[in-house]
């Protein structure tokens, strides 16, 4: 166990009332590096209202009623859009014999033609997936590694929610979207919505953690927590016992009976030994 975890691990000695720090452990959290086969479009470089207001601009409209009359919209959202059009040089907005009418610019013919010409395509994107929780993430995508490195250091992996990866059901498209919007922008391909997913491919990775076991104050019970990044998660927390995932890497007490309470209060006092292997239920 390297100082540095020691001494983080010392730092969230009072995490859980009625509970003290028992031990810690360098372990690998599960994910996936999800290859997807989706098919793509450029992402508007406008709202949808936006466009269809210069859509139905082109073809003659001048009034903002008449605009929202045809998409079903307040003429207050008509306004709004038109006035974010504006200062955006995409249309013109000057009075008329019967009030102000919306008149499109070249820059604005220009949005249109290029939105018209969007053709979606084939491609690949590579994204973040935690097998713990179970879902799309793509924080710590340049600090994970390959099961081998994990293995070679004498870290324990942690045990995922599945074993298998997910179906092309489960990544939702929305928040694939949302979720290629917060990729790190070392990581981020161009501008672009995701319309379909044919297909995933999945690359076994782990996340760096620190796994913090806690004993009750009756050691009548013990509980997991994770450090990531040096910030404790309590979703991962919560997906591991969900997973019963202390029962499931043998992990409990050796003797609770027995167990002296002095040496379960600090860190450097706890021997290794103070975990032990349990088997299976």
């Amino acid at each position: 166990m390297t100082p540095r975890a020691a001494d983080l691990a010392a730092s969230f000695v009072d995490l859980h009332a009625g509970f003290s720090l028992l031990d810690h452990q360098e372990v690998g959290l599960p994910f996936f590096e999800l290859r997807l086969d989706v098919i793509a479009q450029k992402r508007h470089r406008i709202p949808v209202i936006d466009e269809y207001v210069l859509r139905l601009t082109s073809l003659g409209l001048r009034s903002p009623d008449q605009v929202g009359g045809l998409l079903g919209l307040q003429p207050a959202h008509v306004r709004h859009s038109v006035l974010s059009l504006h200062q955006s040089d995409y249309v013109d907005y000057p009075p008329g014999p019967d009030g102000r009418e919306i008149r499109i610019t070249t820059a604005g013919t220009t949005v249109l033609e290029e939105r018209v010409e969007q053709v979606p395509e084939r491609i690949e994107l590579r994204i973040g997936f935690d097998r713990l929780l179970w879902k799309l993430s793509t924080r710590w995508m340049q600090d994970w590694d390959n099961p081998t490195s994990f293995k070679e250091a004498g870290s324990r992996l942690i045990p995922p929610q599945h074993k298998r990866r997910p179906e092309v059901a489960e990544v939702d498209k929305v928040a694939l979207n949302r979720a290629l919007e917060d990729l790190p922008k070392s990581s981020r391909q161009a501008a672009q919505d995701v319309v379909e997913i044919l297909n995933v491919g999945a690359r076994t990775k782990y996340l760096p953690a620190l796994l913090l076991v806690y004993v009750a104050a009756d050691r009548s019970a013990i509980r997991a927590s994770f450090v990531i990044d040096e910030h404790h998660s309590p979703d991962h927390d919560r997906a591991f016992a969900d997973i019963d995932g202390l029962a499931r890497m043998s992990i409990g007490l050796e003797d609770p009976a027995a167990a002296d309470h002095e040496r379960l209060v600090g860190i450097a006092e706890v021997s290794p030994d103070s975990i032990a292997e349990v088997p299976h239920s």
